[in-house]
């Protein structure tokens, strides 16, 4: 029962955080690293490419390859933060930022509750190796949406969890 009202409080702040974000802020870090792992190679050739005609230093160093990753880095940056004002402003010009607002909650609250159904599910396996808390104290109204988020037959984070505690075995 504590453990329920811990849970709900928690996502409810989640939903809070999220509507005082907004949808688009949330989404930008996710654009970050959508950019970084889809385009980076790009941009890391863009940039060495400009480097190389400049020709500030020579290709052979090792200066010369970090800094294209950190100009490439800070100009995906650049792009997704300049992408996220333009949004921002169409939103805002539109009349759509209550919309941007309560999208922005509810996925505050799936994120709060996706977040601490992982945490629960790792603690949980943990409590049965080491013994920490009590039985009683981890059980909570929510066990059934954790097991069906975790508990499917090829679910990715039941990989990850055979994975983790793999590692915690050796």
């Amino acid at each position: 029962m504590m453990l329920d009202i811990i849970i709900i409080i928690i996502i409810l702040y989640g939903g809070y955080h999220g509507y005082q974000k907004g949808l688009i802020s949330q989404f930008f870090m996710f654009m970050i690293f959508f950019m970084l792992i889809f385009k980076g190679f790009y941009v890391f050739d863009v940039v060495k490419k400009i480097l190389t005609e400049v020709n500030i230093v020579s290709k052979k160093s090792y200066i010369f390859i970090i800094d294209s990753i950190i100009i490439s880095f800070f100009s995906i940056i650049f792009v997704a933060f300049i992408t996220k004002k333009i949004i921002e402003f169409i939103m805002i010009i539109t009349w759509m930022k209550p919309i941007d607002r309560l999208g922005g909650g509810i996925l505050g609250m799936i994120k709060y509750f996706f977040f601490l159904s992982i945490c629960i599910l790792f603690l949980k396996e943990a409590n049965k190796r080491i013994d920490l808390f009590p039985y009683h104290f981890l059980q909570n109204s929510f066990e059934k949406e954790f097991q069906f988020l975790f508990y499917q037959k090829e679910s990715f984070f039941k990989k990850l969890k055979e994975l983790y505690f793999k590692f915690y075995e050796l």
